[in-house]
C-alpha cells in the first residue's frame, strides 16, 4: 500500500505551493472553513486537512493515507470529485 511518508509530508510542508483552499462545490456544507487546502508539490496535489497531507493525485493516480475522521472523509472525497475521481468509502480509504 502506498502511502504519504513523514519526509514527504514534511517536504510538502515546507516546500509545497498552496493553490487553494478546499471549496465545497460538490458537499452539501456551505464551506469547509479553511481547514482543508490544495497544496502543489514536486508536480503532484496534495491535500491537507488540519495541516496533515491526506490526499495525493500524481499522473491520474490517488493516494490516500487512511481513514481519519468523517470530517476528512469529506475533504479527501470533495477534493477527488473536484479532480473527476469517484468518492470513496470509508473501507476504500482503509484499505487504499
Amino acid at each position: 500500500m502506498d502511502y504519504i511518508n513523514d519526509r514527504e509530508q514534511a517536504n510538502v510542508k515546507e516546500y509545497g505551493e498552496f493553490i487553494e483552499y478546499l471549496q465545497a462545490k460538490y458537499d452539501n456544507r456551505a464551506s469547509f472553513y479553511k481547514k482543508a487546502k490544495v497544496l502543489k508539490y514536486n508536480g503532484a496535489l496534495y491535500l491537507q486537512s488540519y495541516d496533515t497531507s491526506i490526499a495525493k493525485v500524481e499522473n491520474c493516480n490517488t493516494i490516500i493515507n487512511g481513514w481519519f475522521s468523517q470530517t476528512t472523509a469529506r475533504h479527501i472525497n470533495e477534493f477527488l470529485y473536484q479532480l473527476g475521481f469517484n468518492k470513496m468509502t470509508k473501507k476504500e480509504m482503509e484499505g487504499n
